[in-house]
Formats: C-alpha cells, structure tokens, sequence
C-alpha cells in the first residue's frame, strides 16, 4: 500500500471519533407544550407557525410555554419599466414571537427582506410568494425552538 492510501484510511477512522455532535439535535425534542395565546397579522404565515409549532410542541408534557405571536408580510413596489408594469418588488417578512411566563416576559423578533423580480404570470408568483413565506416561517420557527431549548 502506499503511503496516500494509508493516510487516508487513517483520517477517515480518526475523523469518525471527533466527538463531532450536530448543533440542532435536539431541536425535536422540546420539553414544552407550547400554546399560542394570541396570534394576529397575515393570516397564511400564521396558518404555517401554528401547523410547524404543532409539529414541535410536545403534547405529553406537563410544563407549557404561551406564546403570542405578530406577523407582518409587506410587498412594497421597488421599479416600474416605461409601461408601467412592476418589474421588481421588495418583501419584509417580520414575526414576533413574545413569550408569556409568570416570571418574565421574552420576545424574540425575526425579520427578512427580499428583493424579487415580477413575473408574467401571477400565478406562479403567487407560488413564489407562498415559497417565500413558508421559508421563512420554518427558517424563524426552527431559530425560535433552538433559543427556547438553548436557554432551559
């Protein structure tokens, strides 16, 4: 055998053993139920939190976290070509989440934009729309669990 075989037969055992543990494992298993309290603002960004928050709350725990959530969705006009027609739009995405405990009271914001080209035809960008939103409900939920779990 020669020596870069060798070698690389031994990294590939050293580097199995490096202890190396993925930060969001245990994103899954949350210790809370989580009950949403209140929830307001555009309604398929919260129809899409409370199916992904059903998906992480565990039912069969006895402690439970209320929560109160604001979303807002904004498509603002960025260009217009010669006719008229929108050519690019700005998205701001914002949701809220406020935590409601006996002790204190915690909010965490999240917030994105995204600058998008218009399409002929609307229905595709509606999808395009809904892609977007769904996105970034689970980009925010995900970041939500982590922060919930990585402060127990």
């Amino acid at each position: 055998m020669n020596k870069k075989t060798l070698f690389i037969i031994l990294l590939l055992f050293l580097l199995q053993h490096c202890g190396y543990s993925p930060i969001y494992t245990n994103v899954n298993s949350l210790d809370y139920k989580l009950n949403v309290i209140n929830i307001s603002g555009d309604n398929d960004i919260n129809n899409l939190i409370t199916t992904y928050i059903k998906r992480y709350s565990n039912l069969s725990e006895n402690k439970s976290l209320n929560l109160n959530i604001k979303t807002d969705y904004i498509k603002n006009v960025l260009s217009k070509n010669k006719e008229g027609k929108i050519t690019n739009y700005l998205i701001k995405t914002r949701i809220e989440f406020e935590l409601i405990d006996s002790k204190n009271n915690k909010k965490f914001v999240f917030e994105d934009e995204i600058k998008t080209n218009s399409m002929d035809n609307q229905f595709d960008f509606k999808k395009y729309e809904n892609t977007i939103k769904s996105n970034f409900v689970n980009s925010a939920i995900e970041q939500f669990i982590f922060k919930i779990s990585s402060t127990e």
